[in-house]
């Protein structure tokens, strides 16, 4: 069995399941980071290969800020014996102006309860022992790393397999290491996967387990973080109230999302008869029951030799670029990108990291193949950069409307309660007006626009769809009347 490790296992359970001793205020979080996009690299850095040469691509995207995960095992895989190796690589790419949130998984073949040198992490034998590790990993990068973070998603049992104390005791050791080793820098916790419905909506497997553990964690480790990371998968529509769950537990502290990415498997609700398909895999993972793993793989096998019978909604997720539901896809989640950044910085997140710049895709029988294998900027093989996907160039173009980013808030342009449109105020005084209509529609509909009739602001305009190609539009005295749909256009004033 060889389930790849750049694979994404945050939703497996959805169906199973500041500075120095006073946190840094949100607004002066926001006026530090006028840009709020990030593109997070991905699972695997460097595990089996040599460390990917990736900054200068998503700079090229006008990108300036990424997250990577690695594993005290890469870096100290023995006690004392430091291989900085990797380390160095991702430092060697930086220029000034980047910033990087490195999050460590306490994963260690010698130093921790459980050896592994990848999952699950665990607490460490002697704090001691972990104290150095992540005091020495910290001087290492000399101050060019904002924020550090560690083991992510530990409500989950792939991420964490200790109990909720040892993450409170190991969270308080990391702090003091990270702060001892750099001052400056900025302790993010949590890594929460974010998989929980507002009050009143049906609640998710495991949800109140989630919500409860991070709750304490939150209420015991308080004074010994600077940042919280909610990450906002699932319905876009319920990240206000998400990010406002968790900003009445956080009080000033900032939040950031360092993962996200949609449209999910599992947001389409003709997909959940798979959950048992979920289920089945994360068991065979967690056991590596080689037997299991590969009973999973041929039922996903036999997903393309029957993808004529299979609903639209399903098949959007199979490995098929050149089909048209793979190109369908490709518009989703282009909307989606723009759509959920939207929401979450209109919510009060400060930063969001697309997940994930690349993944291994190269078993498309593999379950996580299916629920994520599309949502990423490029292709590499060999640790070389091959060419970016579609999605890259929508990031891009969104990433130079959003540049000098300072506040956003949502407006009224019309009676319609379906047209959403939010209103982007930037520190040059410029500002963007960004619209789409909230539909229901089946997947044929969603995309196809219909003609709207909306009151805006500006006296000079032109409209951009998600593409930067120009929509054409009617004025009549203060409305304007032009083709919306589920993709959203963007108003600039001139």
């Amino acid at each position: 069995m060889k389930p790849t490790i750049c694979h994404r296992v945050t939703l497996i359970l959805f169906f199973i399941q500041f500075i120095c001793c006073s946190p840094l205020k949100a607004q002066e979080l926001q006026r530090q980071n006028t840009f709020p996009l990030g593109i997070a690299w991905g699972f695997d850095y460097g595990h089996n290969s040599e460390p990917p040469l990736f900054m200068d691509k998503i700079r090229e995207l006008g990108i300036h800020s990424t997250k990577v995960y690695l594993f005290w095992n890469q870096i100290e895989p023995e006690k004392g014996k430091y291989e900085w190796g990797i380390v160095d690589a991702l430092m060697e790419q930086l220029a000034e102006g980047d910033e990087v949130l490195l999050a460590i998984y306490s994963a260690s073949t010698w130093a921790t309860s459980i050896s592994t040198n990848l999952l699950p992490p665990s607490p460490a034998k002697s704090e001691k022992d972990y104290y150095d590790f992540i005091y020495q990993l910290v001087k290492r990068t000399k101050g060019k790393v904002k924020y550090w973070q560690n083991d992510c998603e530990p409500n989950n049992p792939v991420y964490w397999a200790g109990n909720k104390q040892e993450f409170i005791d190991q969270t308080k050791v990391f702090y003091k290491a990270v702060k001892d080793a750099d001052p400056k820098a900025l302790v993010v916790l949590g890594g929460y996967d974010g998989l929980f419905n507002p009050p009143g909506m049906p609640e998710m497997p495991n949800q109140k387990a989630g919500l409860s553990f991070f709750e304490d964690v939150i209420q015991e480790a308080r004074g010994f973080f600077d940042v919280f990371d909610l990450r906002l998968y699932a319905n876009p529509y319920t990240i206000r109230e998400r990010v406002a769950y968790f900003r009445n537990k956080l009080d000033d502290i900032p939040i950031i999302c360092s993962e996200y990415n949609g449209p999910g498997f599992m947001e389409f609700p003709v997909n959940r008869q798979y959950g048992s398909l979920l289920a089945q895999w994360s068991a065979a993972y967690a056991s590596q029951d080689t037997a299991a793993y590969y009973q999973v793989q041929e039922k996903i096998k036999a997903f393309y030799e029957r993808k004529d019978e299979l609903a639209p909604e399903t098949r959007l997720f199979l490995e098929e670029s050149d089909s048209d539901y793979g190109k369908l896809y490709e518009k989703f989640q282009a909307a989606d990108l723009v759509i959920r950044n939207i929401l979450a910085l209109e919510a009060g997140v400060q930063k969001t990291f697309f997940w994930d710049f690349w993944h291994d895709t190269e078993n498309k029988y593999d379950l996580m193949t299916i629920m994520y294998g599309k949502n990423k900027m490029a292709d590499y093989e060999n640790g070389e950069f091959k060419n970016y996907r579609s999605l890259a160039g929508v990031m891009k173009g969104f990433a130079h409307k959003m540049e000098g980013f300072q506040h956003i808030s949502q407006i009224e342009i019309s009676e319609n309660e379906d047209i959403l449109s939010f209103l982007v105020e930037k520190i040059s005084g410029d500002k963007i007006i960004i619209i789409w209509e909230k539909r229901t529609d089946n997947l044929s509909k969603k995309l196809i626009p219909e003609m709207r009739t909306v009151t805006l602001p500006f006296k000079k305009l032109h409209i951009q769809d998600i593409y930067g190609e120009p929509v054409n539009f009617e004025k009549n005295e203060h409305t304007f009347t032009f083709p919306v749909s589920s993709s959203p256009v963007f108003v600039i004033s001139h």
